[in-house]
């Protein structure tokens, strides 16, 4: 801010010094229309247009605080140059740092808010990470992280990252992480999940079963499971066999469907699952 001497502060007209050094004053710390440095804070009320949008670039050296009091965006990125391919408005977020080593934080955005317990809490960023920092294995990826419990240091948060063969999902409180992980694939492949609700099941045994009924079976030429045990409660029923011998030689174990408690013994319903014994120890 510039000193000036004026007439009124100083109770007598001014000497050709004091004129000489408040237009000094005022040369020395003025802001030219070409440039010029501004040290302290700039409030800026309205609009206001910073240089030449095509050649001329801004360095805001600390830290940059857009207020608002109205619903509106706050920060608007545009671009008004032509072509549908180049028009694109860009953020760089750039780490001006040497990297080396796993799993290094670039950059972040941070979401904040108050509660009615705590002022200015965190509850979700967005990373953007470098997983592999080597020669011939670089690799970068995007992480979120939510507030879990203990809001009040982001600590016991749930992290899912984003990689180029794997989405990775960590639960802050276990310290565990779950991998999907991607194959590269030889063509275009499509998994659609169904309009249902249910658990997905890795293998045979992880299938969740209820035990409707046992029983022991010894020279008897048929067993049924009618609709005591088989009814519409269930999609699936399993029947299983254990430790079956035949008694004689070229006995077979026949399987047949059947309804209302009766076999079906039409063309149409050949039987399914056969065993044949060819020795009385099979």
């Amino acid at each position: 801010m510039a000193t000036i001497v004026t007439r009124s502060g100083k109770g007598s007209p001014l000497t050709n010094t004091e004129v000489d050094s408040n237009f000094t004053n005022l040369n020395t710390d003025k802001l030219e229309t070409s440039g010029g440095t501004i040290t302290g804070d700039l409030n800026v009320d309205g609009d206001a247009t910073l240089g030449n949008a095509t050649t001329d670039e801004h360095t805001i050296n600390g830290s940059l605080e857009i207020l608002s009091t109205t619903n509106e965006a706050n920060l608007t990125v545009k671009t008004t140059f032509s072509g549908e391919a180049a028009n694109t408005p860009d953020v760089k977020i750039y780490n001006n740092s040497t990297q080396s080593g796993d799993d290094n934080e670039l950059g972040l955005i941070q979401f904040f808010s108050n509660t009615t317990n705590y002022s200015e809490v965190q509850f979700a960023d967005i990373v953007g990470m470098a997983f592999g920092t080597g020669a011939s294995d670089l690799e970068g990826g995007v992480r979120f992280r939510f507030s879990n419990g203990n809001t009040a240091s982001f600590a016991a948060n749930r992290e899912m990252s984003f990689r180029p063969s794997k989405i990775q999902y960590f639960t802050g409180a276990t310290n565990q992480t779950t991998t999907l992980q991607f194959t590269d694939s030889t063509a275009d492949r499509t998994i659609t999940l169904p309009d249902a609700t249910g658990t997905f099941h890795l293998s045979e045994n992880s299938f969740e079963r209820t035990l409707l009924v046992t029983t022991t079976v010894s020279d008897v030429s048929s067993v049924d499971f009618n609709s005591t045990y088989i009814t519409d409660t269930f999609n699936t029923y399993d029947v299983v066999f254990t430790n079956i011998h035949s008694a004689s030689n070229n006995v077979a174990l026949r399987c047949r469907m059947g309804d209302s408690d009766s076999a079906i013994t039409g063309t149409a319903y050949s039987y399914i699952g056969q065993m044949r014994g060819t020795r009385g120890t099979d």
